[in-house]
């Protein structure tokens, strides 16, 4: 029920301020509801923001952001607003139907996922979900507790939590037992009012569309997630259906980011787009707020956006740039970082420049059909019909310059894989107006027969993509004892708040990314993680490089400012007995729960290293080879770069340092040291032998010896 509860205070919290304005003036016009509601949200996110750590969580809290959006939004539509001109009975009825219609499939897996769901009868996890939405839980947990980063100790959290204040401060008032199915109820929440918003931009865009029932059909279709390329990719290629939503199919270049992933799984992107829905359909004055909102809700997608719109519609860019000096301040202010920050973060990969494979470019025109999925089909199909009379008009609006240009910049000269799945969401929206602005340019029997060519694909691919996440088999291993986790989660929450811990997870081996433990504290599960969540100190990135090739976590965590380790059975397979065997000492056992305990976080062979290195003569030698024995290998390879530094002619402590690089997939870093070696060494053949095994073994294998 925290589920339905959540969703019930978030929906009724947007909606408050516009349900007081029409008690206030006895009459709103029609148009004032649905910019009011995108203005409520837009104040309130800001606000939230910007009181976070000024005003403790709590009814007091909600209390004063509603009343000042109330404020703020009724002096903006007094200002600004004009009359709307669209008939009443367009939304009355049609946008209740069309509405639930589009986001009643959202409850359905919303309800299906998470540790405690309401449909079903355990925990059940579908990726992304066990990434994704468990980060979902994780930031909004975070707000809720404070400054912490959940991701890395001692770090400020860094990423586009601008939905996140917002869903914090209704969720805060919740239990903290069952937050993780509340936030369910945010997500679904956000994903009916912008659906609402969305409908509505699209009926202002092309009124005409929604006089007849193929119109609704159509907008129905727009918010569909019908991924028609993995599906035929996956059938071809691999035999069997999938798609890119689930992972089922894994994406290499092209990618499908539709609205409904957006608003299931990306809720800071699907507030982006609410706001930018808006934005393109509001009076000039108006869309000053909701370009700054945009801004303020994902700098990244409004990188992918606004230039390209700008360079279309060509009018007012000396203004909007000023708007978005503003939109910088506010986040500043709110947010407490630059913009900026969101593209200098260290440890992401680097986009790069025209490197892309020479069989993608004869794919260039029809790029934006396949990373859009029946959008482009029905786009292509819509413009082949025009043949007889072409239309250039028809190429000169924002919506296919973002798509031509977009396509081009993100996938073929400035890109990768970040890059391409961020602008495939951009693209879905851009090809979702063009056709609501197109499709009445269509004589009525070629509006039918479209709309019947593209509902049939288009419900077969979204009832697959519901299979995907409410039938296929549980990604998660239900033979852990989650229910012991879970109750340690509160015992981390009442008798260790703040206390950072290590915690395993492996979405292979257990079939979850996040360790259940960071809803409740800072933990760590993987170095991209840390990167992509915050702005990593410089120090910190050899250690973290570290633990990224070698895989091992618990050796570097005194050094990232870990206190305490949990161990329990996700650990015992993750981790393994060798590190029980060095970190977890039953002296220093803080709480259990079950078959999980929470420990001090202590190096059993940090006295004998030290021992060691007391003995002197070749210790870092020896003590590098007890690392590499027992597998700690980034451990071994340190000791051993030393080894080779204090007796460059170390002939065994190069080979076997070079071993063990090799034996942790990092073949070129392996053949750099065998050449180094081979440099300082006189004469060293048993080197050299190696080092012409590794590049047969190349050429062997199809690939060039470097």
């Amino acid at each position: 029920m925290a589920m339905l509860k959540a969703w019930t205070l978030l929906s009724f919290g947007a909606l408050a301020p516009v349900l007081f304005l029409l008690i206030l003036q006895k009459r709103l016009r029609r148009a004032e509801i649905f910019v009011g509601l995108g203005l409520n949200l837009a104040y309130q996110a800001i606000l939230a923001a910007y009181l976070h750590m000024r005003v403790p969580y709590g009814w007091l809290k909600i209390l004063l952001v509603v009343t000042c959006s109330i404020i703020l939004t009724h002096l903006t539509l007094r200002v600004s607003f004009k009359r709307d001109q669209i008939p009443l009975r367009i939304w009355v009825i049609g946008f209740s139907i069309l509405g639930c219609f589009c986001c009643f499939d959202s409850f359905l897996i919303l309800a299906r996922q998470g540790w405690e769901p309401l449909l079903g009868s355990g925990p059940y996890f579908r990726a992304p979900f066990n990434n994704d939405g468990e980060r979902t839980v994780i930031l909004v947990e975070a707000l809720i507790r404070g400054k912490e980063n959940p991701f890395l100790v001692g770090t400020p959290l860094n990423y586009q939590s601008l939905w996140y204040h917002w869903a914090a401060l209704y969720l805060a008032v919740l239990p903290s037992l069952h937050r993780a199915s509340a936030v369910a109820g945010a997500l679904w929440s956000t994903s009916v009012l912008g659906s609402l918003l969305i409908l509505w931009s699209f009926t202002r865009v092309s009124p005409r569309m929604f006089f007849r029932p193929w119109g609704w059909i159509m907008a129905g279709i727009l918010f569909l997630s019908a991924d028609s390329y993995h599906f035929m990719e996956s059938l071809v290629l691999g035999g069997q259906a999938g798609i890119e939503a689930d992972w089922s199919w894994p994406p290499v270049f092209i990618h499908f980011f539709p609205l409904k992933m957006a608003a299931l799984t990306a809720p800071q992107h699907f507030l982006f787009l609410i706001f930018l829905s808006v934005f393109l359909v509001v009076p000039e004055f108006l869309s000053y707020f909701f370009y700054a909102a945009a801004w303020i809700a994902s700098p990244p997608l409004s990188i992918f956006f606004f230039p390209f719109y700008f360079l279309a519609r060509r009018k007012n860019a000396a203004k909007f740039f000023l708007v978005t000096l503003v939109a910088f301040l506010v986040h500043q202010l709110a947010l407490g970082f630059p913009p900026w920050v969101l593209f200098i973060r260290k440890g992401i990969q680097s986009p790069t420049f025209w490197d892309v494979s020479w069989w993608a470019w004869p794919l260039l025109p029809v790029m934006g059909a396949l990373i859009t999925g029946v959008l482009g089909i029905f786009i292509f199909i819509f413009i082949a019909s025009l043949w007889k009379k072409f239309r250039l008009d028809l190429f000169r609006g924002w919506e296919m310059l973002v798509l031509s240009l977009g396509v081009a910049l993100s996938h073929y000269t400035w890109t990768n894989y970040e890059l391409r799945r961020h602008f495939a969401l951009v693209a879905f929206l851009a090809a979702a107006f063009w056709i609501c602005r197109y499709f009445t340019a269509l004589s009525p029997g070629k509006r039918k027969a479209l709309a019947l060519t593209a509902v049939g694909p288009a419900l077969f691919l979204h009832g697959y993509f519901l299979y995907s996440f409410m039938g296929k088999p549980n990604q998660l291993d239900v033979s852990f004892p989650w229910k012991d986790y879970l109750a340690m989660n509160e015992i981390l929450r009442h008798e260790f708040p703040g206390m950072p811990v290590l915690a395993g997870a492996h979405p292979h081996a257990i079939g979850t990314i996040c360790p259940p433990a960071q809803e409740a504290t800072t933990s760590f599960n993987t170095p991209l993680s840390a990167a992509v969540h915050t702005r990593l100190p410089e120090e910190l990135m050899p250690t973290l490089g570290k633990m990224f090739i070698g895989g091992d976590f618990a050796p570097y965590g005194g050094r990232l400012g870990y206190r305490a380790i949990l161990w329990g059975p996700v650990e015992e397979r993750v981790w393994g007995e060798k590190t029980r065997r060095r970190f977890i000492d039953e002296r220093g056992l803080l709480a259990r729960s079950g078959t999980v305990g929470l420990y001090w976080l202590h190096d059993s062979w940090t006295p004998e290293i030290r021992k060691e290195r007391g003995l002197g003569g070749d210790y870092e030698y020896r003590i590098a080879h007890r690392f590499a024995v027992d597998n700690w290998r980034s451990e071994a390879v340190e000791f051993y770069r030393e080894a080779v530094q204090k007796n460059p002619n170390h002939r065994q402590a190069w080979m076997e340092m070079a071993r063990v690089i090799e034996s942790m997939g990092q073949a070129d870093w392996g053949k750099k040291v065998l050449r180094d070696a081979i440099a300082t060494v006189p004469n060293f053949k048993e080197a050299q032998d190696q080092l012409g095994t590794l590049d047969a073994q190349n050429i062997a294998s199809g690939s060039t010896p470097r």
